[in-house]
């Protein structure tokens, strides 16, 4: 089964269950720049992506998130990543599958 978890969508910090705390977790890979991260600079968004064309940045996240959830959450799956542009922000909307 697959979970869609949106860039914008508002994180989980009390999850129920192991597939809240992944979706929790892939969400906050989504959310946070590298310089916003401290003692863990690789584990977020490179900021370097802003200025890049929509093709270059789908096919940049589409690999960044491959990579990240191997390092960060092996329990996720990367199925399906998106961009969405909604009154000039951008949007990313991933699906993920669970592993347990």
């Amino acid at each position: 089964m697959g979970y869609l978890i949106r860039s914008d969508g508002i994180i989980n910090y009390k999850p129920k269950n192991d597939i809240e705390d992944v979706m929790r977790n892939v969400h906050m890979i989504l959310r946070i720049l590298q310089t916003e991260q401290p003692l863990d600079r690789g584990f977020s968004l490179d900021p370097e992506i802003v200025d890049k064309k929509i093709t270059q940045i789908r096919h940049y996240l589409f690999s960044f998130m491959i990579k990240k959830l191997k390092e960060y959450e092996p329990r996720a799956i990367l199925k399906n990543l998106d961009i969405e542009i909604e009154n000039e922000e951008t949007i990313i909307v991933v699906e993920i599958e669970v592993m347990q």
